[in-house]
């Protein structure tokens, strides 16, 4: 058997020597008249090609959709903080025990 070659050039995919022996794309195309065969395959390959495009254009939506989940929850979690943070903070600058300023408050 003659070696396999696949080149890409410009605008064209050149196919040499390319055996293909899935049963599924087979009979497909035996079904298809022999002089629109050429356009089946070619048709067949840009349906493929288009699906493979989408599903991977959705795979990274997806990936792109969780980091977006888990980046505000982590932004909700740090805001969710900030209130007890403030609070411990303006005690331990004025202070909340007797004689400082929060501790009427306290």
């Amino acid at each position: 058997m003659a070696t396999e070659r696949i080149e890409i050039i410009e605008n064209k995919i050149i196919i040499q020597n390319l055996e293909i022996s899935q049963r599924e794309i087979v009979a497909y195309l035996q079904n298809i008249p022999k002089e629109e065969q050429k356009v089946a395959l070619i048709e067949a390959i840009e349906v493929g090609i288009f699906s493979l495009q989408r599903a991977r254009n959705n795979q990274d939506t997806e990936f792109i959709k969780r980091q977006m989940e888990l980046l505000l929850n982590d932004v909700q979690r740090a805001v969710a903080r900030i209130p007890q943070a403030v609070e411990d903070n303006l005690i331990n600058k004025i202070g909340s025990h007797d004689g400082q300023v929060l501790a009427p408050i306290r």
